[in-house]
């Protein structure tokens, strides 16, 4: 699994205790401090499982795949592009999971031409849609998740 993210990584803990024995996991993450910060606990985790922390910039260089699982949840506005690259490292079947989708039900309204977030997830969201090469579930619960299976 790779989670790319910018926040602390409580779900990456989450998953790794919580998930079967001997599965490896991919963090990448922007922040260095974050990074050093969050070792110790991803260390201590109780399944046996591997947690490999790397910079963001990781991904597109260094990652071979085939990945079976990707979530994403990082900054907004490049989503499409941490789809695109994590999606030619998928197979039939992998599931690529996006946060924030909903983004507080502003993507449903016609946003402020100075609000780029809400438009880059506008642009996502419909990218999701209409990708041939995936079919999208979107689950409307807190601030939105989408499920896309690679076919």
């Amino acid at each position: 699994m790779i989670k790319n993210s910018k926040l602390y990584g409580e779900e990456i803990i989450t998953y790794t205790n919580n998930s079967p024995d001997n599965l490896n996991y991919l963090w990448l993450q922007i922040d260095q401090n974050i990074r050093k910060k969050n070792a110790p606990s991803l260390d201590k985790n109780s399944s046996g499982n591997s947690v490999t922390q790397r910079p963001s910039s990781f991904l597109k260089n260094y990652i071979n795949g085939p990945l079976d699982l990707v979530f994403i949840d990082a900054d907004k506005i490049n989503y499409v592009n941490y789809f695109e690259q994590v999606f030619n490292k998928t197979q039939p079947g992998s599931l690529i999971i996006s946060d924030n989708v909903m983004w507080d039900g502003k993507v449903i309204n016609k946003p402020d031409f100075n609000d780029e977030t809400t438009m880059a997830l506008q642009k996502y969201n419909d990218k999701l849609k209409k990708d041939s090469r995936i079919k999208t579930l979107l689950l409307p619960f807190r601030d939105g998740l989408s499920l896309s299976w690679v076919i």
